[in-house]
């Protein structure tokens, strides 16, 4: 695991295990999903421009840049992270804790063929991890990392 999937390790023990897990959109997926949004961006500036008589719309790629980075590091933003007492999400608005005896199921879902998983509370409520995350854009390792992440929910629930 590395920085290039979006997965950082924290506090190593002896025996091999971690303190902490963190899963994050990985610097690979935030441009994908930035250049699903700038090409139709800049495809709306180039006809515009050449409707109107300009034949190099040198600007159009400087400004598509700038938004695929923009609209990857929106992305950056939303991580999870597994810790001993709880399953912490992050999002750029805020951070939700939730204790691992709170999770009732975990599931992964598919919508529109994009795959997340799906944590279900004792107290009915359904969340939506913002990563792992596959399909588009594509993850590689979305199912080791689900499969992490229903380890740590397992062993911590004593099962």
């Amino acid at each position: 695991m590395s920085r290039w999937d979006g997965v950082s390790l924290r506090g190593g023990r002896a025996d091999g295990t971690v303190e902490r897990i963190r899963f994050r959109v990985g610097p690979l997926q935030s441009l994908q999903f930035g250049a699903a949004f700038a090409i139709p961006f800049w495809g709306g500036f180039v006809v515009s421009h050449l409707s109107l008589g300009d034949p190099y719309p040198h600007g159009l790629w400087t400004a598509a840049i700038f938004y695929a980075l923009f609209m990857s590091l929106l992305q950056t933003d939303n991580s999870v992270e597994l810790t001993e007492p709880c399953l912490v999400l992050r999002n750029g608005l805020g951070r939700r804790e939730a204790p691992w005896t709170a999770i009732r199921a975990m599931e992964t879902r598919s919508l529109l063929g994009t795959r997340s998983v799906r944590v279900h509370l004792t107290n009915g409520e359904r969340l939506r991890l913002r990563t792992p995350l596959t399909g588009f854009p594509y993850d590689p390792d979305f199912d080791r990392k689900v499969a992490t992440l229903q380890v740590w929910w397992a062993i911590r629930r004593g099962w």
